[in-house]
């Protein structure tokens, strides 16, 4: 589908430095400092409001478009991008926004939820395995528009 692009290169963090995201991301969304990072996801979706009419599964979404012109979320094409895989064991690291383009290719339906997390975590989106989208951000604005 993308033939001339190359698959976005990523780093795996460590146990470490996953553990330096999750307390940033208590802290900075005012969860629980107390949450572990097996429970994170499970805080985040609670605290999440879903994208209504729109799911991963429509091969036509355009994420960033929907993040910036309908959310109305920063997206610095420059900016690092953490992927959480399950809860919180296996998070990789990409470069930048470009890994939005392969999202068919890293999320798969039925199988995995994942949050995408920039590096300013100002917003967390939630891709539930049935396509659904979710997303927390510092402030009150709906995710219905």
């Amino acid at each position: 589908d993308h033939p001339d692009l190359g698959f976005p290169c990523y780093r795996k963090l460590s146990k470490l430095e996953v553990n330096d995201l999750c307390q940033e991301i208590l802290r900075s969304h005012g969860l629980p400092i107390d949450t572990s990072a097996w429970q994170l996801p499970t805080q985040i979706r609670k605290r999440s409001m879903i994208v209504r009419e729109t799911s991963v599964l429509d091969c036509r979404l355009d994420l960033i478009n929907l993040l910036e012109h309908r959310l109305g979320l920063s997206v610095s094409r420059r900016d690092q991008f953490y992927v959480n895989w399950d809860n919180f064991d296996n998070v990789d690291l990409f470069p930048n926004c470009e890994f939005f383009q392969w999202l068919h290719y890293i999320w798969y339906p039925s199988s995995d939820d994942i949050e995408i997390i920039p590096q300013s975590k100002a917003w967390i989106l939630s891709i539930d395995h049935d396509g659904f989208l979710y997303i927390m951000q510092h402030s009150a604005k709906s995710a219905s528009a």
